[in-house]
């Protein structure tokens, strides 16, 4: 049985799906154990009274 871990993302950047299989893999071979990386990503946008669109 893959142990999930939920993780809370907040930035500026997003992140692909290639990114989270390399921090999988990454965390896999230190910790000796599968597991699966769930993120919920929430970009966000900064705005000033300056920002132009």
């Amino acid at each position: 049985m893959k142990t999930a871990v939920n993780v809370d993302v907040i930035g500026d950047v997003g992140i692909t799906p290639n990114e989270v299989r390399l921090l999988e893999e990454f965390v896999e071979k230190k910790i000796g154990k599968r597991f699966t990386l769930i993120l919920r990503v929430a970009q966000l946008e900064k705005i000033s009274r300056d920002s132009v669109k």
